[in-house]
């Protein structure tokens, strides 16, 4: 290896499905019903109804042409190796992004990525607004595009 060349990254492949916390289709399948209920919901409650576990500390998105460095600053992750990062087709239309739910661990406490899930029908289903993050405490409210946006 020449010394100016750096190690190939073992990062984190957002693009992977994971088992971790549940099922994707089941937590679609729930953000679904809660938008048809047409009431505010919290997202923990979202993710409990579709059988998840507690352990995430937050979701962020990942959407198309993110870089590493914007993905490590909305995730609060710390020079984080990122691979499989969303691309578009080259075309004005967004062709898909994720949506990522890290979990804190160590002491002190560090956000590491435990679950992407791809958006469904390359739609975002939740809009962050001028968040970075979102949380299990977030309260969601149902648009009439049928998309959530979080309370103030």
């Amino acid at each position: 290896m020449r010394e100016d060349s750096k190690p190939a990254c073992s990062g984190f492949d957002v693009s992977k499905p994971s088992r971790a916390l549940g099922s994707a289709d089941r937590f679609y399948t729930e953000l679904q019903s809660a938008g048809k209920r047409a009431e505010p919901v919290r997202l923990g409650d979202i993710t409990r109804a579709a059988g998840w576990s507690d352990n995430w500390a937050g979701m962020v998105e990942v959407p198309p042409y993110i870089t590493g460095a914007e993905l490590n600053s909305a995730a609060e992750t710390s020079e984080h190796c990122w691979l499989g990062l969303p691309r578009g087709d080259g075309s004005d239309r967004t062709v898909y992004g994720y949506y990522l739910f890290t979990e804190q661990v160590g002491n002190p406490p560090v956000n590491k990525p435990v679950k992407p899930l791809m958006w469904p029908n390359a739609v975002r289903e939740l809009s962050f607004g001028n968040r970075r993050s979102l949380s299990a405490d977030t309260v969601l409210v149902p648009t009439a595009k049928g998309r959530f946006v979080p309370v103030p």
